[in-house]
């Protein structure tokens, strides 16, 4: 996303539907967090990418992880 209404800079995200309870989504990296007011989805801010040491291998494995979480959250 290149940013809105929740967040003020570019993120990535993965949303599983339909929403999990939010007491049941699992843990993620520290690059993200699950938001969950209004949807629901693993968020990596593009301020944390950038924090990491290589951006590319950072975002590639926040994005794996969260579709895995997601699989996980919706089992």
């Amino acid at each position: 996303s290149p940013g809105d209404e929740h967040y003020d800079e570019p993120y990535f995200y993965v949303s599983p539907y339909p929403y999990p309870d939010p007491a049941e989504l699992p843990p993620l990296p520290a690059l993200g967090h699950w938001h969950v007011e209004g949807f629901t989805a693993a968020i990596a801010p593009a301020s944390r990418i950038l924090e990491a040491k290589d951006h590319q291998t950072a975002a590639e494995a926040f994005l794996a992880a969260a579709v895995a979480a997601a699989i996980t959250a919706l089992s």
